[in-house]
Order: C-alpha cells, then sequence, then structure tokens
C-alpha cells in the first residue's frame, strides 16, 4: 500500500503550532493556578498570624477583622460545619470552598477554614466571603481565567505570525530551487545555477546539476555508441547475408552439416540485422518526420510470418490467423519492425503450442502459448526482456498503444496503430 504523501512545509507548520499551543497552554495554567496559590498563601499567613497572637477559651469566639477564632468546631458558623469536616483536616493547613456560577464570573462567596495547633494550645479559624451589598459586576472578560486565556491566544497569534513569516521567507528560495530544476534540461544544463540565498540550497544546486550532467553525459554516451555500432554494423551484416546467398547460389549442393551451419548463419545474419534497425531508430532523440505510406496490415503480418517461420521450422507449433484486409497509413518501416518483433518473440519463445495471430482494423493480437504434456503451465518471463522492451519503446515513441501481458505458459501482446 503506497504511503500518503504530505506537505513538508505543512507538516512543520501544524507540528509548530501545536507544540506552540500545548507550550502556551502549560504555561497559561501554571500562571493562574500559581495565581490562586499566591492568593491562598497569603491568606494562610494571615490565618496563622492572627491564631497565633490570639487564645481563646472554651465557648469563647474572637472576631477580628472578619475573621472568626473559636476554640472548638462547634462554635464556628453553621455554613463552615456544613462545608468542611474536621476530622479529615490536618493541622495548620488552608481549606477553602468558592462558589461561583462558571470558570468566567467572579465568585460569589467563599469559605476559607484552619485547624491552628502550636504545641498544646489548638483553635480553629475562619473567615467567610460574600457579595454583601449590590455593585456593578465585573464583565467576565477580567477575570482572571479570562485573562489568561486572552493572553494565552494573543501568544499564539504572534508565535503563528512569526513562523508563517520564517516559513515564507525559508519556502520561497526552495520553491526557486524546484522551479529552476524542473526547468532544467539538456540545453541549459551546463549553465551556472542561481544563488538561493542559503547557502544549503546553493550547494544542493550545484549538486542536482553535478549528477544531472553525469547522467547526461553517461546517456549521451551511451545513445551514440548504440547509433554508431547499429549504423557500423549494417555493412558487414548485409556482406554476410550476400555471401550466404551466393554460396548458396552458385555453390554445388553442400553436405549436411555445412549446410546447416550456413542456415544459422544466415538467420542470424537476419536477427543482427532486425535488432541493428530496431536500434537505429530508437536511438533516435528527437521525432524524425515520418514518411507514412499506406500499409495493408494482413500482408504485412503474412509476410512477417513467412520470412520468420524458419524459426519454428521443425518444430510442433498450430499456427492460427483471424486476418481481415485493412489499409492505414502508417510509417511502414516501423510497422514492420513492430509486428516482426512481435511475431519473432512468440515463435522464439515456442517449442510445442499454438500462435494465435487476429488482427481487426488497427489492432493486432498475438498470442503463444506453450503446451508440453505432463507439465502444468505457469507465468514464465525468462528470456523476454530486449525484444518486447524494443517494441514498447518503439511504440512510445510512435505514439501506438502497447500492451504486453504474461500468462500461463506463454505471452500475449496487442498494438494498437494510431493514423498518422
Amino acid at each position: 500500500m503506497r504511503e500518503i504523501e504530505i506537505s513538508l512545509r505543512r507538516y512543520i507548520l501544524i507540528a509548530l503550532f501545536l507544540l506552540a499551543t500545548a507550550i502556551i497552554a502549560l504555561l497559561s495554567y501554571f500562571w493562574t493556578q500559581q495565581f490562586f496559590k499566591g492568593l491562598d498563601g497569603m491568606m494562610r499567613g494571615t490565618m496563622l498570624n492572627l491564631a497565633s497572637n490570639y487564645s481563646v477559651s472554651d465557648g469563647e469566639q474572637i472576631k477580628v477583622h472578619n475573621f472568626l477564632i473559636a476554640k472548638h468546631w462547634q462554635a464556628l458558623p453553621l455554613e463552615v460545619q456544613q462545608a468542611f469536616s474536621p476530622t479529615e483536616m490536618e493541622d495548620n493547613q488552608l481549606y477553602k470552598k468558592v462558589f461561583r456560577e462558571n470558570l468566567w464570573n467572579r465568585p460569589s462567596a467563599a469559605i476559607f477554614v484552619m485547624k491552628f495547633r502550636q504545641g498544646e494550645q489548638t483553635s480553629f479559624i475562619s473567615h467567610q466571603f460574600s457579595e454583601q451589598f449590590a455593585s456593578i459586576p465585573t464583565p467576565w472578560y477580567k477575570s482572571p481565567e479570562a485573562i489568561a486565556v486572552t493572553v494565552a491566544l494573543l501568544a499564539i497569534a504572534i508565535f503563528g505570525s512569526i513562523v508563517m513569516m520564517l516559513m515564507h521567507t525559508v519556502t520561497k528560495p526552495v520553491n526557486a530551487l524546484h522551479k529552476w530544476a524542473s526547468a532544467l534540461d539538456a540545453t541549459n544544463l551546463e549553465e551556472p545555477p542561481p544563488q538561493f540565498k542559503y547557502k544549503e540550497l546553493s550547494n544542493l544546486a550545484h549538486l542536482i546539476q553535478q549528477s544531472l550532467v553525469d547522467v547526461n553525459t553517461s546517456l549521451k554516451r551511451e545513445q551514440d555508441f548504440v547509433r554508431y555500432a547499429s549504423h557500423e554494423l549494417r555493412t558487414p551484416i548485409a556482406i554476410i547475408r550476400s555471401s550466404v546467398e551466393l554460396i548458396d547460389k552458385i555453390s554445388p549442393p553442400l553436405p549436411i552439416k555445412c549446410a546447416k551451419a550456413l542456415q544459422r548463419i544466415d538467420i542470424a545474419s537476419h536477427e543482427m540485422a532486425t535488432l541493428s534497425e530496431t536500434l537505429l531508430w530508437l536511438s533516435k532523440t528527437s521525432k524524425p518526420k515520418l514518411d507514412c505510406q499506406p500499409v495493408y496490415l494482413d500482408q504485412l503480418i503474412q509476410s512477417q510470418v513467412k520470412a520468420l517461420s524458419y524459426l519454428i521450422a521443425e518444430r510442433d507449433i498450430q499456427m492460427s490467423f483471424d486476418l481481415s484486409r485493412y489499409q492505414v497509413w502508417l510509417p511502414s518501416a516501423a510497422a514492420k519492425i513492430v509486428i516482426g518483433n512481435l511475431i519473432r518473440n512468440a515463435m522464439q519463445h515456442t517449442f510445442c503450442g499454438t500462435i494465435e495471430i487476429h488482427q481487426h482494423q488497427n489492432l493486432i493480437t498475438i498470442k503463444n502459448i506453450e503446451s508440453i504434456d505432463n507439465l502444468e503451465p505457469q507465468i514464465d518471463t525468462l528470456g523476454y526482456g530486449l525484444g518486447l522492451k524494443l517494441v514498447e519503446q518503439l511504440c512510445q515513441q510512435l505514439n501506438w498503444q502497447c500492451h504486453i501481458e504474461f500468462v500461463k505458459g506463454g505471452c500475449y501482446a496487442s498494438v494498437y496503430f494510431c493514423k498518422h
């Protein structure tokens, strides 16, 4: 299964945004918690100071600045007794209960209580807060929580703007590098690359150019070799073929061994000539002006089968044809190479079986199936490589539709010749 590709720029933006959001949210939470812890610390310090300075006796209550000090728990106000349990309270620790409608509103009431112990002296001190007098309600956005959220959102917005500016500064030369690399071809490959603001991108541009130069040099060398070799081989191949024909015509009947050797030379020269002609076609860097002429596909198939019939001599092969007379304008040399290679491929790789050739208007299909007794047919691609690759490349160069599929016991090939 193919992995989903994502944009590097989008990935970095999302990662930085999530990271900044998490950090700012945590800092805002800690800031709010520390703010309330500071208030609680001030309240606890005040209660400890008052409880240590005022001693109370049994049944006595002392009220100092809205703080109530009592010897026993039952002496505290009923609201305090209902809000807390003395058995669960630790010494000299502040306990509180805040009443508020929601997180964004100011608390309407609060109860604070502490169990004070100093040596053998114990007492309870409480403090109650409530809005006894009507006042203008404080807007929700002035609460500490709202301020913390606002500061956090503002920090995220500022951070996001800075990241976007940085990403734009970085991605602009990267996009320029991508555009420059996409425009490279054989005509401008030797030109010096431009500077891309950042040293790393400029070095990468030099590496890309050097790699493409090396590949282009190697490709050109191979194309020149194929073109020169194929061209130079045509003369000795022609000499070999003419010499074989001359020997066959003027010499007396040769012994069987010599005749078979001469036949193998003739077959090899035919194959070399076909291969050389195909390679010459493929080595052309630009599409040549095709010399099109009317071609009868059925006649071309029959002539190629007749010319290549030596490949299936002394083999148990059954050939079937389904041809219809159809004329189409094509470059005859290229069509001859393609059809000849496909028929040659089917004949060379079938030793005992069937070869089916169908032709309907522009479409030609060739199917060869190997059938050997007591042997289950299997999909085998061994040996099919070069010939079929040449056909595919030639069809691609001429905009012909070619489909090759390996089936059990053989191969299925089809070519649709587009009109020129």
